[in-house]
């Protein structure tokens, strides 16, 4: 009987291994999304992949590998549950702010309770440890009060405009040790709210004011002050749509394709209207990503909320090393500064590129040099 048993698990094993194989060579993976359980605790453990990255630019099977592990997570977690980095090599602060955002909804909406397991490598582990997400579910995790007492911020969930102004104190306090010019802090803070009000502004049409949430993330990287901020909304492509600038918009970045649409407008039927028709098939994340950030076209526009974000752009451009993503539905935007021949830096140029999968909300990050005089270690 023994023998038996043996046999069979060879035989199981061996299968496997082969199944293994038959997928690599598909360039596919073999990933169960359940998880296996821990022995007598009945807690589910979750295997995190090697890479955690979101930006999906030049790194195309990261970030699908990573789409799909939390879309996983979300739909098939009913229970306790451990997430096992141990085999994680490497991941992107975007993209833990990501997962972090996936965490918190499954412990909050199911209550449920999560272990983290850390990794082999420490750059990993410091992550974890600076976003917070092994502390997720406790109530001190967001206090308003304790924020600027705090010598690193880990991931904050907000509402609205909540905790903006406790992270712009934490930010010139903290990090630029009340060191940062006035017009450096009134462009720094009018970034962070634009990025916030976007999202109670557009992000959650149908969605009630107590729901309009973010998870937002600062970290100092290498003399960088990097800011991320995601929701889970409808996207920044979507939002777009319906609002009066639109046209304007279009027809200034697509001449051809604003005519190919009003040519097709129906008798007393507005230009708006038809444009909300016709989008679907004339135009695509790309087109839409590019005009939410293509900046004002006319002084109406300049009225709209959610229309590019002017100081974003200025951080970037004023930052050698800056760069500006979004990641949102199945459009990527990146913003940086080009480099002439003298490697010196030369004029900021966006780049937009299709997705490879579709990706839920919102992500943005850029990032801001901070001065020597009040670089803050984060490290």
């Amino acid at each position: 009987m023994q023998k038996t048993i043996e046999r069979y698990r060879s035989q199981t094993q061996v299968g496997k291994k082969r199944f293994e194989k038959q997928l690599a060579r598909q360039g596919k993976v073999y990933n169960r999304p359940k998880g296996t359980k821990s022995p007598g605790s009945g807690r589910v453990i979750i295997s995190v992949p090697s890479v955690l990255n979101v930006y999906g630019y030049d790194d195309e099977h990261n970030f699908i590998e990573t789409v799909k592990f939390v879309e996983r997570l979300k739909k098939n977690i009913k229970s306790d549950f451990t997430l096992d980095f141990y085999n994680t090599k490497d991941t992107k602060v975007a993209a833990m702010v990501f997962l972090f955002a996936a965490v918190d909804d499954l412990i909050s909406e199911k209550n449920l309770t999560c272990k983290i397991r850390l990794s082999k490598e420490k750059s990993v582990n410091r992550l974890i440890n600076a976003t917070g997400i092994r502390k997720i579910g406790n109530e001190s995790h967001n206090n308003a009060a304790d924020i600027v007492n705090y010598h690193r911020l880990p991931v904050l969930k907000g509402v609205n405009e909540e905790y903006t102004e406790e992270v712009i104190d934490f930010i010139k306090f903290k990090i630029y040790k009340n060191k940062m010019e006035p017009e450096q802090e009134q462009v720094l803070g009018s970034a962070i709210i634009e990025a916030v009000e976007n999202v109670g502004n557009h992000a959650y049409p149908d969605e009630a004011n107590e729901n309009r949430t973010w998870w937002m993330f600062t970290e100092v990287i290498a003399g960088q002050l990097f800011l991320t901020i995601y929701d889970k909304g409808i996207g920044m492509p979507k939002s777009i749509l319906g609002h009066k600038w639109l046209p304007k918009a279009l027809k200034s970045a697509y001449p051809d394709i604003y005519s190919n649409i009003i040519a097709k407008q129906k008798g007393g039927e507005s230009i708006i209207s038809t444009i909300l028709r016709l989008a679907s098939v004339s135009l695509n994340d790309i087109h839409l990503l590019n005009l939410a950030m293509s900046g004002d076209v006319s002084g109406t526009m300049a009225q709209g909320r959610g229309q590019g974000s002017k100081s974003i752009k200025s951080l970037v451009k004023e930052n050698s090393n800056g760069r500006l993503w979004i990641v949102s539905n199945n459009a990527v935007y990146r913003l940086m500064q080009l480099k002439t021949a003298d490697n010196k830096s030369g004029e900021i140029e966006p780049d937009i590129k299709k997705l490879p999968r579709f990706f839920p909300g919102t992500l943005i990050q850029w990032n801001i040099k901070i001065d020597d005089k009040s670089k803050h270690d984060n490290s």
